[in-house]
């Protein structure tokens, strides 16, 4: 692996960073992406440790004690091993991969890394060309042993976790625009993907025609990577909503993107999300919402809105900027995955939203809501934005 600096000054400061921060005694070669000599590591162990997202296709995002290892009283003795430099890369957003002996990374350059946990020596590294912005995800389908993650240009891609080879790769997005946030999960042979976008700051441009982009989600073949199914969040095709003399015509209905991981409902063969604003008007009434679908059809089975009239894009950050609705919300999704939990027997789907509201629905009376509390004052950055975890023992 090759670093490039800016200039002689930018080597010698990342030089003297690394001697203040570095202990005496790590492993150099780790910190030079040294490929793994072979015969002298196991081939990789896919024994997944660390598997996508949600850890499960609830989305629970819970380890116990027993498997992490990690514990009130060896929490101390904790010290840094090796370091493993992303060269180019400030914020990796990819969600790590870990297995018995491997651990799997990604950056911002499009890299997928795959190296030894005990050395940090590089196994294989593959190029994706584009940002990988979702969870690596092992998936075990009859004799192959596959990794699955998503890029920022909306291809879902398939590699053989042994060798690093690519399976295939495929664009997922019906929307020149459209990205891959959200995290891939499987069940039976089948990857469910969400399909985001970045229109939202497209619509940054006066001159754009905002916006035309629905978010949806697609089941994908592991065999082969065609799309089974694509089930959008709004079903209704984008139009001209309001036409302009001297700038572009508003479009829409647009938005309610899924950012995050699909939760799997296996004993009632379902699959929810949360969606965000609308990107333009009209507003729908699937906006800030929680969907169920079918996960055989895609059918969408039930809705449940918690925020009406939500409309907003990133041109609302300027004054008067032509693209920004005139009925301007403020951002207020389920950016974070529902999770499927079960406690004394009844199953509920919990659901935070950036208000910092936060919501307990019945999964087995169409969404239909149990309790409710606001765990702070929320906004487009606050509230319940990123990830919930659950301990359905506690």
């Amino acid at each position: 692996m090759q670093v490039a600096f800016a200039s002689i000054a930018a080597m010698r400061a990342l030089c003297l960073y690394l001697m203040m921060i570095l202990p005496a005694g790590l492993p150099l070669a780790a910190l030079a992406g040294v490929d793994c000599v072979p015969g002298e590591v196991a081939g990789i162990d896919p024994t997944a440790r660390v598997n996508g997202w949600g850890l499960n296709e609830k989305n629970h995002r819970f380890i116990p004690e027993s498997r992490a290892g990690i514990t009130p009283d060896n929490v101390e003795s904790l010290q840094l091993k090796w370091a493993f430099a992303l060269p180019g890369a400030e914020s990796p957003r990819a969600l790590p991969l870990i297995t018995g002996n491997t651990i799997v990374i990604a950056d911002e350059d499009g890299g997928v890394y795959a190296l030894d946990r005990d050395s940090g020596c590089q196994r294989w590294r593959y190029d994706a060309d584009a940002m990988v912005r979702t969870a690596l995800r092992y998936i075990r389908h009859g004799e192959k042993h596959l990794l699955a993650f998503g890029t920022w240009a909306g291809e879902l891609i398939t590699l053989n976790l042994l060798t690093g080879n690519e399976n295939w790769r495929v664009n997922v997005s019906d929307h020149p625009y459209g990205m891959l946030s959200g995290s891939p999960i499987d069940h039976e042979g089948v990857i469910y993907q969400p399909v985001s976008s970045y229109e939202l700051a497209v619509a940054l441009n006066p001159f754009y025609a905002c916006c035309t982009f629905r978010s949806s989600i697609v089941a994908v073949s592991v065999d082969t990577g065609d799309i089974q199914w694509r089930a959008h969040t709004i079903e209704e095709q984008p139009g001209v909503v309001e036409p302009r003399r001297f700038l572009p015509d508003r479009k829409g209905p647009s938005g309610a993107p899924v950012w995050s991981q699909p939760t799997l409902d296996l004993k009632r063969q379902r699959l929810y999300v949360g969606t965000g604003e609308n990107y333009s008007a009209p507003a729908t009434d699937t906006s800030d919402a929680i969907l169920a679908f079918d996960m055989k059809t895609g059918r969408r089975l039930w809705k449940r809105q918690f925020l009406g009239g939500d409309v907003w894009n990133l041109a609302c950050v300027t004054r008067y900027h032509p693209n920004c609705p005139e009925e301007q919300g403020e951002d207020l999704d389920f950016g974070a995955p529902p999770i499927l939990a079960t406690v004394a027997g009844r199953d509920y789907l919990l659901a935070g939203q950036k208000n910092g509201r936060f919501l307990a629905l019945d999964p087995a009376a169409q969404g239909k809501p149990v309790w409710s509390d606001r765990t702070g004052s929320g906004g487009k950055a606050g509230g319940v934005h990123f990830a919930m975890a659950v301990d359905e023992k506690r």
